[in-house]
């Protein structure tokens, strides 16, 4: 039995829809937090090499 709900839009969805939508939109949005952190700090990467 698949867990099925409906979207904003009225379509019907899944939860495994809803968690790979969820999952991909985070990685997006914490990818351009890093590169703005990039730009405002001059560091790169995610820890200190002092």
């Amino acid at each position: 039995m698949e867990n099925l709900g409906e979207s904003w839009s009225g379509e019907t969805v899944s939860l495994r829809w809803v968690l790979i939508h969820v999952t991909t939109e985070t990685s997006r949005h914490a990818g351009h937090m890093d590169i703005l952190r990039e730009l405002i700090d001059g560091s790169t990467g995610d820890h200190d090499r002092g």
